[in-house]
C-alpha cells in the first residue's frame, strides 16, 4: 500500500523543507501543493469527474525553470507526486525531492486516470450534443443531389 501525507500534516511542510533546503527560487513548497490540488479538483469537477469516483488519481508536479535569458545552468526545483485518497489529494510518502530544473523548462503538472475515470470523462464531454443513431449507408442522400433524383447531379 502505497504511504501517503495530509497535506496539512506538519510532514507534509517538512518534506518540502528538507527538499529545497535553502533553495528558494525556482521551487514548491506546501502552499503550492494545495493550490495545486484545489486547482485539479476545480478541473476534475468541471470534466464531470466526482469526488467517489476519483479514487487512485495522481498528479506529478515539477517546478518550472529558470528564463533562458536569465541561467546558463541548471537551478534546483522541486517535484512531488499527490494520490486522491480519503476524499482528498495527499502527498505520496517519499515524493517529494530536488530536481534539476533547466533554462526554459516548463512547469509539469500531469494528472493520470484509471480507465474508467478516463471514460467517465469522455461522456461527460460529449453530454451536451445530442449524438444521432447513424443511419445505413444507403438510406444517405448526399448533399449533391437533387429532391427527387438520388443520383449524383
Amino acid at each position: 500500500m502505497i504511504k501517503t501525507i495530509d497535506l496539512d500534516s506538519p510532514a507534509a511542510s517538512e518534506a518540502f523543507e528538507e527538499a529545497n533546503g535553502r533553495a528558494n527560487t525556482f521551487t514548491l513548497g506546501v502552499d503550492d501543493a494545495k493550490r495545486i490540488a484545489e486547482s485539479v479538483c476545480r478541473q476534475l469537477d468541471n470534466a464531470g469527474l466526482a469526488a467517489s469516483n476519483r479514487k487512485g488519481v495522481e498528479v506529478y508536479v515539477r517546478s518550472g525553470g529558470p528564463s533562458g535569458s536569465s541561467y546558463n545552468h541548471a537551478a534546483n526545483g522541486t517535484e512531488f507526486k499527490l494520490l486522491w485518497r480519503g476524499g482528498r489529494f495527499q502527498i505520496v510518502a517519499g515524493s517529494v525531492g530536488r530536481v534539476s530544473v533547466y533554462p526554459t523548462n516548463p512547469k509539469v503538472r500531469r494528472v493520470t486516470l484509471n480507465e474508467a475515470q478516463a471514460e467517465i470523462v469522455r461522456n461527460a464531454a460529449v453530454r451536451p450534443f445530442p449524438i444521432a443513431a447513424a443511419a445505413a449507408p444507403s438510406k444517405l442522400v448526399s448533399s449533391q443531389t437533387e429532391a427527387n433524383d438520388h443520383r449524383p447531379i
